[in-house]
């Protein structure tokens, strides 16, 4: 997976983006125009980075949703990740210079390997459900409402 992500160049770094969340969390998840823009944004200013989208396989049309909002422009440098192996996924994770996930099971992953991790939180509490680790970043708008675990966001 090195050679077809272009890793093997030189300086070739990997941002890693998981966007998802199981089916009956959805809401936590940032809208994949956002991730887009993100992935976009941070491909254009560093020449080297390579960007992998994980997620299960299950989540193959947000990934794909995140590549086609980052634009043509930075696609061939965008890699879809649906790795059913654990050992290939934490691969991934542990070659990536960032992981930026949501409140997520890839979080958990990511800090299971040292990767540094960025953490974005909307309607869950980080500081009950963030992954364990001295290299997370948490943003958050801190919005009056969050956390929220109403009952209809919790249905699967």
């Amino acid at each position: 997976w090195r050679d077809r992500f272009g890793l093997t160049e030189a300086g070739a770094q990997l941002l890693t983006i998981a966007p998802g969340s199981s089916a009956g969390e959805t809401h936590k998840r940032w809208p994949a125009a956002h991730y887009g823009r993100l992935v976009r944004l941070a491909l254009e200013r560093n020449a080297a980075w390579r960007c992998a989208l994980f997620g299960g396989v299950e989540e193959t049309a947000l990934l794909e949703g995140v590549k086609s909002a980052a634009g043509a422009e930075v696609a061939r440098r965008i890699h879809l990740v649906t790795e059913r192996e654990l050992d290939s996924a934490l691969a991934v994770l542990s070659e990536s210079v960032c992981v930026v996930t949501n409140c997520n099971g890839p979080a958990h992953m990511a800090a299971l390997v040292g990767a540094p991790l960025v953490s974005l939180y909307g309607p869950t509490n980080a500081g009950n459900t963030a992954a364990f680790t001295p290299d997370l970043r948490v943003v958050s708008r801190g919005f009056a409402c969050s956390p929220c675990y109403r009952h209809e966001f919790l249905r699967g």
